[in-house]
């Protein structure tokens, strides 16, 4: 049913009341004076059409997909190519994506089994360097005692 703007003739006010095109309601103010129908700007603009909705669901479901490769795959400008509609687009990356995921847990792994023995190479030789470095600090501190 359509809204139709209405103004008070006594006071000014304004009130928005929906009823049918062929109804012709008596719609009376707050203040007790009678109102009268007033010209609206119709609303012609975007969605409000059925063109205008299919175009604003297609761009809603573009971000929707674009948010959904941001999230799961850390792509984070897509641009459909000419051919190439947005959703061929995340379906070759979905298809790639599992691709690249294992790559980079493989490559994880690796780094994580590099610190691992980084740190057990440092635990190994602990015992060689730390009195080395004992030393090279009383060393230092007696320098700084005579100097004084």
């Amino acid at each position: 049913m359509p809204a139709y703007d209405y103004k008070c003739r006594v006071c000014g006010v304004r009130a928005e009341v929906v009823h049918g095109m062929t109804e012709s309601p008596v719609v009376e103010c707050v203040c007790g004076g009678a109102m009268a129908k007033v010209p609206s700007v119709p609303n012609i603009g975007r969605g409000s059409t059925a063109v205008g909705r299919r175009v604003a669901d297609a761009r809603r479901a573009e971000g929707d997909m674009k948010a959904e490769l941001r999230e799961d795959f850390g792509v984070h400008n897509v641009h459909a190519r000419r051919g190439m509609t947005l959703g061929k687009v995340d379906s070759d990356v979905k298809g790639a994506g599992s691709l690249v995921k294992e790559r980079m847990a493989q490559e994880s792994e690796r780094n994580a089994a590099k610190v691992a023995a980084k740190r057990k190479e440092r635990h190994r030789t602990a015992p060689q360097r730390i009195p080395k470095r004992v030393a090279e600090v009383a060393e230092r501190s007696r320098r700084r005692k005579a100097g004084e």
